[in-house]
């Protein structure tokens, strides 16, 4: 029996923002990614993260706002406005 090639996992890609203090990411899709890149103003849900002692908290992302590049807020009322965006391909 011929054996198989093992099958290449893809990653989705990352966005990265820097908010000053910290780095935090989200895996998003290539189209989200596209629209993202194409400056186009989007939402979305993130995969949530660990807060502080708080443990996991659901986060919500905003690009290419009228204020800021990326801006995160978290469920637990938590914000940033995020300078700096860069992308994993």
């Amino acid at each position: 029996m011929a054996k198989s090639e093992p099958r290449k996992i893809r990653s989705m890609p990352k966005i990265y923002a820097d908010y000053g203090y910290d780095v935090h990411s989200v895996e998003v899709d290539e189209v989200t990614l596209s629209r993202v890149k194409s400056g186009e103003e989007i939402s979305l849900d993130g995969q949530g993260f660990m807060y502080d002692e708080e443990g996991l908290v659901q986060d919500h992302w905003s690009f290419n706002g009228a204020d800021c590049p990326a801006f995160i807020y978290l469920d637990n009322c938590a914000e940033f406005y995020c300078q700096k965006i860069w992308f994993e391909d």
